[in-house]
């Protein structure tokens, strides 16, 4: 993103309304990795869906992980 030192909740803002990312995009957007998204994804219902384009690609809505991040109370770890 930038060079500069930001919180996590600063970074989660500064994404992209309105878009759609890849499952690489998730460090650098969110601070986690892929492999923390797929088990979030089989371990909370609340874990926003993904959507299958083709076989090769994977979506995920950046306002619903927005949201789903920012619900959790601040300090919970994401697991």
């Amino acid at each position: 993103m930038t060079g500069k030192n930001i919180t996590n909740e600063e970074a989660i803002n500064l994404t992209p309304r309105g878009e759609f990312i890849r499952r690489q995009d998730f460090k650098e957007l969110f601070g986690i990795s892929y492999s923390t998204v797929a088990h979030l994804s089989r371990s909370d219902e609340n874990f926003p869906l993904p959507i299958k384009v083709s076989n090769s690609i994977t979506l995920w809505s950046v306002d619903e992980l927005r949201d789903y991040i920012l619900s959790k109370p601040r300090g919970e770890r994401l697991k």
